[in-house]
């Protein structure tokens, strides 16, 4: 995931993601694709917590130069297509598990991206806000036309996607 987000370089070969050729771009290149192309979701929610729930969504189309009325539009869709509009006042600390993941992935999705690279997204969270989360990934999938890729343990988890690769010590198996 590391690499296919751009966020570690390749030891050899070359990579291709959404037609991009990212292995040899150079660092202000390699941050321009993952502004438009990848969202982000991990497993600890990297909320900051002296912000509002509205200004931590806020903030990841900062880098994209989008003009504040329009991110702040952007922030009211996405808290309500994840179910969190009535907690865009809040501080992080009074949110649930459920909700600050939630507030993760409305976060990825806040410059339309066409992959969230998602970093075992249940694994802090309940069997029920779990399952929860997997059915909201299934959502977005169909509502914003968006890949997402998970890397998880669950083989619940595993279960619910359309296809499953599996690494061992590095290799694909």
């Amino acid at each position: 995931m590391q690499i296919i987000g751009g966020l570690d370089k390749p030891t050899s070969g070359t990579v291709i993601v959404s037609g991009d050729k990212i292995s040899h771009m150079s660092d202000r290149k390699l941050s321009n694709f993952r502004n438009r192309t990848i969202g982000f979701v991990f497993q600890f929610f990297y909320l900051q917590p002296f912000l509002k729930l509205e200004k931590n969504l806020e903030v990841a189309g900062m880098p994209m130069r989008t003009k504040h009325k329009r991110r702040l539009e952007s922030v009211v869709k996405l808290a309500e297509a994840t179910g969190l509009s009535e907690r865009l006042k809040h501080y992080p600390k009074e949110l649930s598990g459920g909700q600050l993941q939630r507030a993760a992935i409305a976060r990825a999705l806040l410059n339309n991206p066409k992959i969230i690279l998602a970093d075992e997204p249940t694994g802090n969270l309940d069997s029920k806000n779990g399952q929860s989360i997997i059915e909201l990934f299934e959502q977005i999938r169909r509502d914003f036309n968006t890949t997402i890729i998970i890397v998880t343990h669950d083989p619940i988890v595993a279960g619910r996607a359309d296809r499953i690769i599996t690494l061992r010590d590095g290799q694909i198996i």
